[in-house]
């Protein structure tokens, strides 16, 4: 079973130190979906690495994009934990198809109409 997986950012909770709306913390989750569409995902949150203002190295939170503070995930959270975070979207996935009531067959219902 291949799964994928893709970081997404909900929120970022800020604070007026170094500069105002500097990232305090980042609130995100790991998204993972195996070829025939099961998919889940697993909550997280980390404090990013705060530069200096004066670094050069700081973005100003107006200059943000989804890309750079997803990239943060990789910085900043330890490898191991990540790891938690797919081995148990890998479990629950896999756990899908064999519940009661859930058949392999990969032309599976949807559980909702839309």
């Amino acid at each position: 079973m291949a799964i994928t997986f893709r970081y997404h950012v909900c929120q970022l909770h800020t604070k007026s130190t170094p500069e105002t709306d500097t990232v305090e913390i980042v609130e995100a989750y790991l998204y993972g979906e195996d070829e025939n569409g099961k998919n889940t995902t697993r909550p997280f949150s980390f404090k990013p690495k705060i530069p200096e203002s004066y670094s050069g190295d700081f973005i100003n939170y107006s200059d943000l994009t989804e890309s750079k503070v997803t990239s943060w995930v990789e910085s900043n959270v330890a490898p191991d934990e990540i790891q938690e975070y797919k081995d148990s979207i890998t479990k629950r996935i896999t756990s899908s198809y064999t519940n009661t009531g859930i058949s392999t067959d990969t032309t599976l219902k949807s559980p909702v109409p839309w």
